[in-house]
């Protein structure tokens, strides 16, 4: 009996780590979103008015219909630092790319293009107009590039810009931009601390209720009030759990 119950646990023990080794192995090796953000700023046109006249737009002396300083941000808010990432930012046929940077937030130097991308353009091929190609050494975590770039729409709309990656187990998604406090976005916060005030209002009562009712009162109407403040907190500290694995 003791033999079987031994070979049973064994087996039920086998069983549970190969499957705890299969989902760390799925865990490990799951695809990693980086959202970026896109704004566009117009700058100015090229136009002929009746009243103000003529106005030209140029760039480096070429005259263009419009001129839009466009921004992309990656953020990178996943758990892993990504390695020898190439990033691809384009826009629509109707644009043109004049000019473009690429920078980490909080540091001076730029980003290089990719190589192979500077070798194409050298030997002729016109695709930077529509694509610019760069090769980031290190993504950490927590990390943000800012690709900046001054854009021209042939048809004088707005213009649209997107980002790419080649990396393997990498997608970049773009995704609109929020209003944020402290760096967590307040909506969700004010949810998550929505729910605090809720479930801390009832122990509240229990305890201050009989008591001191006018502090039990005060104290859920002020959590109620400044809920925002506690659910960023509980988001700071769930994303600081979250980077312990």
């Amino acid at each position: 009996m003791n033999d079987v119950t031994a070979v049973v646990t064994s087996t039920i023990t086998a069983l549970l780590g190969f499957f705890a080794h299969h989902l760390w192995g799925r865990f490990q090796n799951r695809l990693v979103q980086i959202p970026y953000y896109v704004f566009h700023h117009y700058v100015g046109s090229s136009a002929e008015d009746a009243v103000f006249g003529s106005v030209e737009i140029f760039h480096n002396k070429n005259k263009v219909n419009s001129l839009y300083l466009s921004t992309i941000t990656l953020d990178n808010t996943s758990q892993k630092d990504i390695e020898d990432l190439k990033v691809v930012i384009y826009c629509d046929v109707d644009s043109r790319l004049l000019v473009s940077s690429a920078r980490k937030k909080g540091e001076v130097s730029d980003i290089a293009f990719d190589q192979d991308f500077v070798e194409r353009v050298s030997s002729g091929e016109k695709i930077h107009f529509l694509r610019r190609e760069y090769r980031v050494p290190v993504l950490n975590r927590r990390e943000q590039i800012e690709f900046q770039m001054l854009v021209t729409n042939l048809k004088g709309n707005w213009p649209r810009a997107w980002a790419g990656s080649e990396h393997a187990g990498v997608r970049l998604q773009e995704v609109m931009l929020v209003p944020t406090l402290w760096g967590e976005p307040r909506k969700t916060a004010a949810i998550t601390g929505s729910a605090l005030a809720v479930i801390a209002a009832y122990p509240l009562s229990r305890l201050l209720g009989q008591t001191h009712p006018a502090i039990a009162v005060l104290s859920a109407a002020l959590l109620g009030v400044f809920c925002i403040v506690p659910g960023v907190v509980i988001l700071k500290a769930w994303r600081l759990f979250r980077g312990l694995f």
